[in-house]
Formats: structure tokens, C-alpha cells, sequence
């Protein structure tokens, strides 16, 4: 059942992510500081989430601390939230990679503003969402506030459903202090929609001390739990081929032009080693060797020059 009420985009925002949000890690910055504000104070006041449990809220010393607090919480099993803008996301892009990477549901709500340059700037723009976009995130936005209470379920919905993180934006002052009048939400109506066979395999997966895993890491460990010493045949190519190795062309003076010349002998050539190769091997030389305990691998090693010669021989 929905409600009419009176609201800005930062609440509405804060209202949907608060029902599915486990840990919400927190730092302020304008315009997006309203959004940690409200769900600070309803998890203070008790609030439930849409699986029963309050909003556990951590306070950061910075929005890189925060972004760091968040990709933890991901893995050990939590849905987490946090709330940004400007420099504030920027800071955040190192993780933002780790989190696109291994597949964590996390949402960002972020009330896009300008960049400072030669100054603090409070304007509305894009530049920061549009400079997060290389990182692997979803990106959903908004024009409105109750586009803002409608959408922003979706991203929650979608990041857990499709193991993909969000950035959910809209204009910082524009829809982020905007006041309509729009219809919410029911809790009850929003937990409907969770996939909670996701939710229950996003939790299996996070890291505790009874569920011991190595992530995020190529690193040799005892035992290569993750096994990447294990045998492929993904870049195993074929190598054969066929080449022209050797190859020399001459020409013998007869004798008697040479006694007229006063020499013995004269031999006119020209020659070249490695002329063609005809192969469908990808590597730069089909004939390259890992050496006698490594027969057939190809570790880039330098190939072989082309070579071209020409000369004359003669004697007396």
C-alpha cells in the first residue's frame, strides 16, 4: 500500500536504501550529507529493514575510508550502502574497480556535482558520476523525486539479483533538495521483490572464519586453493609450419673468361637465411623452444632475424 508524502530526493533515496541495506558506511559531503543524516537517525531510532534487522551505520574519516569500509562489508556478506558526491566519489574509484570485479551488490546514492578545479565548486553536474564509468559499476539516474523513490528499489534490486553494483544518481540540489509530494514505498511491498535465494548465496559467499577463501589475489599460496597452477589448453596454438630456411643463388664464370681475366676462378651469389615462413601460429616464431624441460612452450622469446647476403668469390 503507498502513502502520499512530502519529501526531497536526498530522503526518498535514503528511504528505499535503508530497507535493503545490512551496513551502511557513512561520510558527509554536500549535497549527498542529508541522505547519511536520515538513515543515521533511523538507525539510531531502531528502524527495521525490509529483513528485519536495523541499519548498522559506521561513521568514516573519509570518503575513501568509507568506500574501503564498504568493499569489506561486501564480502563479508553484508549489503552495503553509502552515500557520496563530487571529490567523494573520485576518492572512492580504487575499490569501486575491486567491487565491480568480484561481482559485489553494493549501491552508491550519489547526488551528482560538479568537480572542483581552480575552486570549490557546489554546482550541479555530471562530471563526477561520468568519471566512475570505466569502473564496471551500473550507472542509473533520475530526474525527479519520485523517480528517485521508484528507481532507486530497482538499483537495489538489480545489484542484488545480477551480482552487479550501482551508482544510483541524480542532480545534487536540483532533485537532491527538491520537496514534491510523491507516493512511497511500503516496506512490505519492496520485500516482496527480493530475490532472497540471491541474498542467501551473496551471504554464503562472504568471508568469515568458518568459510575461509583467498580472493582478490594471483598470489602463490600453499596448497593453490585457487589453482592457477592448474593445466589449460586455453592458449595452447598450433605450430606447425613450413619455412624456407636456406636459400643461395650464384653464378660460375666459365674458365676461360677467367684466364683472360687472370684469375683461377669467379662465382657471383646471393642468398638469405629464414626467406618465409608459412604458419598459422600467432607468436612471433613457430620454431621457438622453452628449453629441454619445456619442450613446445613459447615464453616471448626474441625470433630469429631474416637475413639477405650477396657476393662475389674469386682466386688465383
Amino acid at each position: 500500500m503507498t502513502k502520499m508524502k512530502t519529501m526531497d530526493g536526498n530522503t526518498a533515496a535514503a528511504y528505499i536504501s535503508y530497507a535493503f541495506t545490512d551496513v551502511a558506511a557513512i561520510y558527509p559531503i554536500t549535497p549527498s550529507s542529508p541522505m547519511a543524516e536520515v538513515v543515521d537517525e533511523w538507525a539510531a531510532q531502531g528502524q527495521k529493514n525490509v529483513f528485519g534487522q536495523t541499519v548498522k551505520v559506521l561513521e568514516m574519516q573519509s570518503e575513501a575510508g568509507a568506500a574501503g569500509a564498504v568493499h569489506g562489508s561486501l564480502q563479508s556478506g553484508a549489503l552495503t550502502t553509502t552515500y557520496t558526491a563530487s571529490q567523494g566519489l573520485l576518492l572512492m574509484i580504487p575499490n569501486m574497480y575491486k567491487m565491480a570485479g568480484e561481482l559485489l551488490p553494493g549501491v552508491f546514492h550519489v547526488s551528482a556535482r560538479a568537480l572542483a578545479a581552480s575552486s570549490l565548486s557546489i554546482f550541479g553536474d555530471h562530471q563526477d558520476v561520468m568519471a566512475t564509468r570505466q569502473t564496471g559499476f551500473a550507472l542509473l539516474a533520475e530526474s525527479g523525486v519520485q523517480e528517485v523513490m521508484d528507481l532507486s528499489a530497482v538499483a537495489h534490486l538489480a545489484a542484488i539479483k545480477g551480482r552487479v553494483p550501482f551508482i544510483n544518481f541524480f542532480d545534487g540540489f536540483r532533485t537532491s533538495h527538491e520537496i514534491q509530494k510523491i507516493e512511497t514505498l511500503a516496506y512490505d511491498d519492496l520485500a516482496k521483490l527480493v530475490d532472497y535465494d540471491a541474498v542467501t548465496a551473496f551471504r554464503n559467499r562472504g568471508l568469515n572464519p568458518d568459510n575461509p577463501v583467498v580472493r582478490g589475489t594471483a598470489h602463490a599460496v600453499y596448497g593453490d586453493p585457487n589453482k592457477n597452477a592448474r593445466t589449460s589448453d586455453r592458449f595452447i596454438e598450433r605450430g606447425d609450419f613450413f619455412r624456407l630456411n636456406n636459400l643461395q643463388l650464384g653464378y660460375n664464370l666459365p674458365a676461360t673468361v677467367c684466364g683472360k681475366l687472370g684469375i683461377s676462378n669467379l662465382r657471383f651469389y646471393v642468398g638469405g637465411t629464414r626467406i618465409f615462413t608459412i604458419t598459422g601460429y600467432s607468436g612471433y616464431d613457430p620454431s621457438t623452444n622453452g628449453g629441454i624441460d619445456r619442450m613446445g612452450y613459447d615464453y616471448a622469446s626474441s625470433p630469429l632475424c631474416r637475413t639477405f647476403m650477396a657476393g662475389i668469390k674469386f682466386g688465383f
